[in-house]
């Protein structure tokens, strides 16, 4: 419990410092996910299109993976979002810390979330 305020009140000041590094790193990673989930999506699109599987399970848990991987991506570029928002204008939104802190641990808990999700469609798809 304290060394987590204790991380808290250097959070701040190390997001503004990290801010264009941390965007970028963060968009790269979005991208990634997200390009991924479009080519498991169009893969189940283009199979279904030729006529080659019927719709099964498997083509419903590889869609359900793919959006799952859009959506995850979604999450990642509102954390980015977030982290730009606050490194930019952190003293001219007239913010205070904790809001930042609240507004940065929602957009975790909207990624852990999303991982969640895919964690679960993985397993289900394997069982």
């Amino acid at each position: 419990m304290v060394n987590k305020k204790k991380s808290r009140k250097t959070m701040i000041p190390s997001l503004k410092k990290s801010g264009p590094e941390l965007s970028e790193f963060l968009t790269q990673i979005s991208a990634g996910i997200a390009g991924t989930g479009l080519a498991v999506l169009l893969s189940v699109i283009c199979k279904q299109a030729c006529g080659r599987a019927l719709l099964s399970a498997s083509s419903l848990f590889n869609t359900g993976l793919g959006f799952g991987l859009v959506w995850l991506s979604w999450a990642v570029s509102k954390l980015r979002a977030t982290i730009v928002s606050i490194s930019k204008n952190a003293g001219k939104l007239g913010l205070k810390e904790e809001e930042m802190i609240q507004k940065l641990d929602k957009r975790i808990r909207d990624i852990y979330f999303g991982s969640a999700a895919l964690l679960v469609v993985a397993v289900l798809s394997i069982a």
